[in-house]
């Protein structure tokens, strides 16, 4: 296979784009200024009082800060040096995808219990990563996982949450997929069904991570037939499909602009 650049976006693909450099800018502002603090007794606030020290603003603001990030650096390829590689894009997508979609699985259940149960599974993950990391460098980890656990569910009971809530606090870790799917089910402003969200989101990993399915069958990569293959194969010149680029672009907006909102709504004390 050989990877090709079309080297700009076509007039159509940049119309379906105009909408979302502006916002991209707005985003990178938001990264660069300083964090959101919620106002006393606000939603958030009190969120952040039930999961303390696990502050449910800290962890959805890292979440929207990295989103911007991958955001303005597939801007400035896209818009800025006119450059659409094969399959980076799609794993800038895939990064804006996962964060801004984990910031509303933070922030969009009703239920304040929810959304620190969330934020305990997210200390947990965080935990179990942690640990392989510590266990590939040192030999072993630094902190039991019965202490971790132990001090999580005391934390989450000491929250007001339910014996059945806090058994799942330490539960096994939450995957991409579920938060992918549950933040669609949970946000219905952002107008995506959860098999939407999640196709995208695994279309994008795919290509991130070469699974063949990807490459071939998801229809994100535009495939063109060069000659010279020996005889029973193919050569193929690969280009990320504009199509494919514009509807996971829409999933990952969609989720950005609708976790920066639950934000500032959350954060707000309202009259």
């Amino acid at each position: 296979m050989t990877e090709t650049y079309s080297g700009e976006l076509s007039e159509q693909a940049k119309r379906a784009l105009l909408h979302l450099f502006p916002l991209i800018d707005r985003w990178r502002q938001r990264m660069e200024s300083a964090p959101v603090s919620p106002e006393a007794d606000s939603s958030l606030f009190k969120d952040d009082v039930a999961a303390f020290p696990y502050l449910v603003s800290q962890a959805v603001g890292a979440q929207l800060v990295s989103a911007a990030d991958h955001w303005d650096a597939l801007r400035m390829l896209l818009h800025d040096f006119h450059v659409v590689h094969a399959r980076a894009p799609f794993t800038l997508l895939r990064a804006a995808v996962e964060n801004s979609a984990t910031a509303v699985w933070l922030l969009g259940p009703a239920s304040r219990d929810v959304r620190v149960l969330r934020r305990f599974r997210l200390e947990w993950k965080n935990f179990a990563d942690l640990e392989n990391v510590e266990e590939l460098v040192a030999g072993e980890p630094s902190t039991s996982r019965a202490d971790t656990q132990g001090a999580l569910q005391k934390i989450a009971r000491a929250g007001g949450l339910t014996e059945e809530m806090v058994s799942q606090v330490a539960s096994r870790p939450v995957g991409f997929r579920t938060i992918v799917e549950t933040a669609a089910a949970d946000a219905p402003r952002c107008g995506l069904s959860g098999v939407q969200a999640v196709y995208c989101w695994m279309a994008a990993s795919g290509i991130a991570h070469a699974q063949r399915w990807a490459v071939i069958n998801s229809g994100a990569l535009q495939r063109t037939r060069i000659p010279g293959a020996p005889e029973g194969s193919a050569r193929l010149a690969l280009s990320a499909s504009e199509e494919a680029l514009i509807g996971i672009a829409s999933v990952g907006a969609a989720f950005t602009i609708e976790g920066w909102r639950l934000l500032d709504e959350r954060a707000t004390l309202r009259p």
